[in-house]
């Protein structure tokens, strides 16, 4: 998991994990930079995912303070129509 572009566009950052059978799943916040993970995502060799940026920078937050990874702002909250 990574929240932004990750490497050079090239060759570097997420990249280097780029071969085939090393991953199996990837959650990502930005794809341009990392090409050759891109790639693997396209030929459905690896589960792919794109979250936001800014929800996987919360979640990072979020752990980094030892809180709730989730909260209940909202619950409750749906609006349902009258029949």
């Amino acid at each position: 998991m990574y929240a932004a572009g990750q490497g050079d566009g090239k060759d570097r950052g997420m990249n280097h994990l780029a071969h085939e059978g090393l991953l199996r799943r990837v959650i990502g916040g930005h794809w341009a930079l990392a090409p050759k993970l891109g790639k693997l995502a396209i030929e459905n060799k690896v589960e792919a995912y794109n979250f936001p940026q800014g929800v996987i920078c919360q979640l990072y937050r979020d752990i980094a303070a030892g809180g709730r990874l989730y909260h209940s702002r909202g619950a409750g909250n749906v609006h349902r129509p009258d029949p």
